[in-house]
């Protein structure tokens, strides 16, 4: 039983009865990961998997089958499943699926973190040099500069637009408190 072999292993696992049962799992709490079988009663293991993304996006997936349709596996690569093993498989193949996937979102979890510091160190260096820069300029002027210097720095897009937004919230409210 994979729920038995992945306690043993030292995982933490919920185990559902159902693709409805996932879906409500995940809307409960957060997962890593989930596994699963793509015949299931009620609602297919695919389409769970695509209802329990729409919930947690970055969540990593195993789908398990021992019918092997080409449109299923066809699916399963278009919602991104990051495993797909074929029934019968060997426990340690699985293990091993598991293992990999999981390495795989906690990078995805660390890399996030460090992009979140980015974009906070980001948004100070520009909120000190656009005050330095800009001073006594209109609000207005501060956030062009930021948004040009992110550009400038290979920033994406649309980070350098959300620096541009968090310096207005910042700055507009400190010139209006100066100014009453």
């Amino acid at each position: 039983d994979m729920d038995d072999a992945l306690r043993t292993a030292g995982y933490r696992v919920t185990a559902c009865s159902s693709g409805f049962a996932a879906v409500e799992a995940a809307q409960e709490q957060s997962f890593d990961l989930v596994v699963a079988d793509i015949r299931m009663p009620g609602m297919d293991g695919l389409a769970a998997l695509e209802k329990v993304r729409s919930v947690l996006p970055h969540m990593r997936s195993i789908v398990v089958t021992g019918f092997a349709a080409e449109s299923d596996s066809i699916r399963a690569v278009r919602l991104g499943v990051g495993d797909y093993l074929r029934k019968p498989f060997r426990l340690e193949e699985f293990l091993g699926a598991v293992g990999r996937q999981l390495e795989l979102c906690q990078a995805e979890k660390k890399r996030a973190g460090r992009e979140l510091n980015l974009r906070r160190a980001a948004l100070w260096g520009m909120e000190n040099l656009t005050r330095e820069v800009c001073a006594g300029q209109e609000p207005v002027a501060h956030s062009r500069l930021a948004f040009r210097v992110a550009q400038e720095l290979g920033v994406v897009s649309e980070a350098a637009e959300e620096i541009q937004q968090a310096l207005l919230a910042r700055v507009l409210p400190e010139r209006f408190s100066r100014s009453g």
